[in-house]
C-alpha cells in the first residue's frame, strides 16, 4: 500500500522523534494521479468535552499542486468521513505540531483518518508525500502540572477557546514539570548552602 511505517529516507529524511513514523511512501515520492487513500486508527472514545480533548500530532508534507492531505474524524457506526482541516502545498520543510479541537466528537467512539487525495493536474505531478510521527488525543483534565517535589503550576489558558490562547498554555503545561523540577532542586541547593 501506499502508507508505510518505518525508517523515512526521503521527505524530511528522519522522524520528529525516535526513528520511525507513518508516511505516504518512505523513500520516495507518492504513486501518480487519481490516487485516494486513507490511514484510518483504531476505534476509541473521545474525553469529555469538559476536558478539553485536542488531537495532537507531528507532521512534514509536501504536496504537488492539486494534492492535498485531510485529517478526518468518523463516528462508530456512521460511514461519512468528516474534515477536521485540510493541508496543501508543504509545510515549510519542518515538522509541525497542530491541535485539533475534538469536542464536538466528545464522548463517542471513533476513528480518525489521514485522507492523501493526489488530483488529476497536468501530467504525472507528485511529491515527497506526507510524514507523521507521535499522534496522540490530549485532554486538560486538571488545568495544573506538578513538579516531582509536588509543586503545582496552574495554567488558565488551557481550557481557553481561543486557539492561539490555548496553544501556548498547552506549550508551557509540556514543559512545566521538567523546568519546574530543575527550579526546585535549585533552590534545594540553595537553602542548604
Amino acid at each position: 500500500g501506499v502508507w508505510q511505517v518505518g525508517v523515512p529516507t526521503s521527505g524530511p529524511g528522519a522522524a520528529h522523534s525516535g526513528q520511525k513514523v507513518i508516511a505516504t511512501v518512505l523513500a520516495g515520492n507518492y504513486p501518480d494521479p487519481g490516487l485516494n487513500t486513507r490511514l484510518e486508527s483504531p476505534m476509541f472514545t473521545v474525553p469529555a468535552a469538559g476536558e478539553n480533548p485536542r488531537l495532537r500530532f507531528w507532521h512534514w508534507y509536501s504536496f504537488s499542486s492539486y494534492d492535498y492531505g485531510s485529517v478526518q474524524v468518523r463516528v462508530v457506526g456512521t460511514t461519512e468521513w468528516q474534515t477536521l482541516v485540510t493541508y496543501s502545498s508543504y509545510s515549510g520543510y519542518s515538522w509541525l505540531q497542530p491541535s485539533l479541537d475534538l469536542s464536538a466528537y466528545a464522548g463517542q467512539s471513533v476513528q480518525l483518518g489521514f485522507l492523501l487525495q493526489v488530483g488529476d493536474g497536468y501530467g504525472a505531478d507528485v511529491g515527497p508525500g506526507w510524514y507523521i510521527d507521535e499522534v496522540k488525543v490530549a485532554a486538560a483534565t486538571q488545568g495544573y502540572t506538578k513538579t516531582y517535589f509536588g509543586r503545582r503550576r496552574y495554567f488558565d489558558g488551557i481550557k481557553s477557546p481561543i486557539p492561539f490562547v490555548r496553544a501556548a498554555a498547552e506549550r508551557m503545561a509540556i514543559n512545566a514539570p521538567m523546568q519546574g523540577t530543575q527550579a526546585d532542586i535549585v533552590k534545594l541547593a540553595m537553602v542548604q548552602i
